[in-house]
């Protein structure tokens, strides 16, 4: 993979020893990627690789393995660097050993050729929908999932009137158990940019989701991830996120934020009391929600099974106010 991420798709400076013999293949003698990086050099101080001589054992000799000293590498962000992750190798030079046998036989294949860069077709830019409510959809069954500040939260629709919403929830439901089975085995994402749409392994029940990179975090090989799903956010290794396939993404994103309507804080407001308060008074699932607002943003009352507004608790010890 390293190789791969390194020299496809790039222009590259590659010095050559014919074979010896009529059916035998070129031999890489050196290989120098865009940054200036010698790759023999660079998978000798990562430890991937040692210099061996004659490896194809033309002339019948053994071979001879040189080990290397052990290199300590530091890892830093290049603007030529094909991976945000990719660590950068120090510098090594053939030892005089090898050098007296195998420079008389090299050949700069470079000097030859005009190389040409090379072009080929970029993915696309995978990104999920978002839900879209019709202007005659007023009222839904959900389920809040998490509190996001003082009277916003995300939500996710248990039943509502809409068809085409109803089925979508029914195909997320059957396009999780793809996701669950085939996650594991996608490719991973070693180069991960914001935006992305990824699945991730979340880490309290170690499932995999739908999931959208927030956060790069290259010094700690991270990304944070937003669940697209259920609204959740949380830090994974890179280990833990794979790439996403395109039908994956068809499915729009089940969650989506609101805000209170016509509720503000009270006069004995405290966040942290307020946002505890409040996830324990929505702890109880379904709720009615009617959407009184749909611009800047959804805003919206939520009643219990019995008819009483879900957070008038905290109305009433003064930690909300009505407007």
């Amino acid at each position: 993979d390293f190789i791969h991420l390194t020299i496809v798709t790039q222009e590259c400076r590659v010095q050559l020893q014919p074979s010896l013999t009529d059916a035998g293949h070129y031999v890489i003698m050196s290989l120098t990627v865009p940054c200036g990086q010698d790759l023999v050099a660079v998978l000798m101080s990562m430890h991937y690789a040692t210099y061996m001589i004659d490896c194809n054992k033309l002339n019948g000799e053994e071979e001879e393995i040189i080990e290397e000293p052990q290199q300590e590498l530091s890892v830093q962000e290049s603007v030529k660097s094909i991976s945000a992750f990719k660590p950068v190798p120090v510098k090594q030079e053939l030892t005089d050993n090898i050098s007296s046998r195998v420079v008389s036989e090299i050949t700069d294949w470079f000097d030859t050729f005009n190389f040409a860069p090379i072009s080929v077709p970029q993915e696309p830019e995978l990104k999920y929908k978002g839900l879209i409510f019709p202007d005659t959809l007023v009222e839904l069954l959900v389920q809040p999932t998490i509190i996001t500040g003082k009277t916003t939260m995300s939500v996710i629709i248990i039943n509502c009137d809409d068809a085409e919403i109803m089925g979508y929830i029914s195909e997320k439901t059957d396009l999780q158990e793809h996701i669950q089975s085939e996650s594991e085995l996608m490719p991973l994402i070693v180069n991960p940019v914001k935006g992305m749409a990824c699945v991730g392994c979340y880490t309290e029940d170690d499932v995999w989701y739908r999931a959208t990179i927030l956060d790069v975090l290259p010094q700690q090989n991270a990304v944070s991830v937003f669940y697209v799903d259920y609204g959740n956010t949380e830090k994974l290794p890179l280990q833990r996120i794979r790439k996403c396939k395109e039908e994956w993404t068809k499915v729009p994103m089940m969650s989506f934020f609101v805000t209170l309507w016509k509720v503000t804080t009270g006069p004995e407001f405290d966040l942290e009391s307020c946002i505890t308060m409040l996830t324990n008074s929505l702890a109880s699932p379904p709720y009615t929600m009617i959407i009184e607002a749909r611009e800047p943003c959804l805003q919206v009352e939520l009643f219990t099974a019995d008819g009483e507004i879900a957070y008038q608790s905290l109305i009433d010890v003064g930690l909300l106010a009505n407007i």
